[in-house]
């Protein structure tokens, strides 16, 4: 649903994790990027980007496995001298 909104001009409304709620974010799509890397390779690509990303939504996966993959995030960015903030609806 996020993808479909990228270039859409005008309020967008989307729903996540059960709320509706207007879209206000860059929608892009990342090419190379394979949900089923390993955690660090996972980090590595998250963190070593052109621009810092402060916000990350993590849908895929099992709870668990995203809970312990934001943990890394987190821990490597304040490594990093980095702040990030990371949702798991």
């Amino acid at each position: 649903m996020l993808q479909a909104a990228a270039g859409v001009q005008g309020d967008v409304q989307v729903e996540l994790g059960g709320e509706v709620g207007a879209l206000r974010a860059k929608v892009i799509t990342l090419e190379g990027y394979s949900a089923h890397a390993d955690q660090v390779a996972l980090v590595d690509y998250v963190l070593a980007g052109k621009a810092q990303i402060r916000n990350i939504v993590l849908v895929h996966g099992e709870r668990t496995a995203k809970q312990r993959l934001a943990q890394a995030i987190i821990w490597q960015a304040n490594k990093m001298g980095l702040q990030v903030e990371i949702s798991i609806p």
